[in-house]
């Protein structure tokens, strides 16, 4: 007679994809947010229907898009230091 095939439990399904994705790669993060960026992050993930990983990824990727230009800062420096340099 054949075994009836087990179903795994939700907490052995979850243990099993957490341990694939820290596998490939992925990084385990422990963070307390301030009440603010809570209620941001709640509101996004309501807003975009997604995880709290999904948003938290969203909004770095924006923030690295925004980085990919000089910041107000980094052009002030570059400009300092330009008209520093023509002054010698």
């Amino acid at each position: 007679m054949a075994k009836a095939k087990r179903t795994k439990s939700a907490s052995e399904r979850a243990s099993e994809s957490r341990a694939a994705k820290l596998a490939a790669g992925y990084v385990s993060k422990s963070l307390l947010l301030p009440p603010s960026a809570a209620d941001d992050l709640a509101a996004l993930v309501e807003r975009d229907d997604c995880s709290e990983a999904e948003a938290i990824e969203a909004a770095l990727r924006v923030a690295r898009d925004r980085n990919a230009e000089p910041s107000n800062a980094e052009l002030a420096r570059m400009v300092s230091r330009r008209l520093t340099e023509r002054r010698k």
